[in-house]
């Protein structure tokens, strides 16, 4: 027995055939380019955290070639001729605190803990310090570079970073420390000058996770673990830093994470 259709009915299946074909076309289509939008945002993401991470280290190392040329200086058997005190150093620590560019100022602290000197009128000055982390690490042995947690200056209202290396007396014995106050607000406005298509969370943190710089700034983050990373597995690094986004890590010299 032949099936026969009428004309109508034909139309009706071919006009069917036809949209369930083109809507396939269109899931497709549409299913292509969400992928390839994924993966241009996953490379743009990439392409932003290395160029983050590569301003944040040359930031911090620019800080630190400042804080290893004041230390040389200190250590020499001319810079031994001069208290800790004294108006030559201050002088010295004044000079070489523009290369900073007004990130931040130079404060020498003596091996009692007091603060002594400084780039600038510091309301630091005379202040002791020997209970803070970065001293005490300091006191048992050289660490290098030291990289201190976010704290809240009350004077200025104004979160500050401290880089920190050791001075050394004639024996090698611990002589004291020099800081660098890092202004984060510096560090944050690097990430203002990128121009984003649509907005995205951009992060500084130390290893362990807690929160250095952010734009937007998260005032009652600074210095916490935050919640995006409270569930990630951080690097684990004993007296080695990196620089990490999401889905990758990298090695470097200093101990932040950046992340965008």
């Amino acid at each position: 027995m032949r099936l026969s259709f009428k004309p109508a009915h034909s139309i009706i299946l071919l006009a069917g055939i036809t949209v369930c074909v083109v809507l396939l076309a269109v899931l497709l289509l549409l299913r292509d380019l969400r992928v390839r939008e994924l993966e241009r945002s996953r490379l743009e993401t990439q392409e932003l955290t290395q160029l983050f991470m590569r301003q944040t280290e040359q930031s911090l190392e620019s800080v630190d070639m400042v804080l290893q040329g004041v230390q040389e200086r200190l250590q020499t058997s001319y810079g031994r001729q001069f208290a800790l005190d004294s108006e030559q150093i201050h002088l010295l620590l004044n000079t070489r605190a523009q290369f900073l560019k007004a990130a931040g100022a130079l404060l020498l602290v003596d091996q009692r803990g007091n603060v002594v000197n400084s780039s600038v009128s510091a309301p630091e000055l005379g202040t002791n310090v020997s209970h803070q982390n970065f001293f005490k690490v300091f006191q048992e042995t050289d660490a290098g570079l030291y990289i201190d947690r976010p704290s809240n200056t009350q004077q200025k209202d104004k979160w500050t970073l401290n880089l920190v290396r050791r001075l050394n007396g004639p024996k090698n014995e611990f002589g004291g420390v020099l800081v660098v106050t890092l202004q984060i607000a510096n560090l944050e406005q690097i990430f203002s000058h990128v121009k984003l298509e649509y907005d995205r969370l951009i992060s500084i943190y130390m290893a362990d996770g807690s929160l250095v710089a952010s734009s937007p700034h998260r005032e009652n983050l600074m210095g916490e673990l935050t919640p995006e990373l409270s569930h990630e597995t951080l690097p684990q690094v004993g007296g080695e830093s990196r620089l990490i986004h999401p889905v990758s890590y990298t090695h470097l010299t200093l101990p932040t994470i950046c992340s965008v």
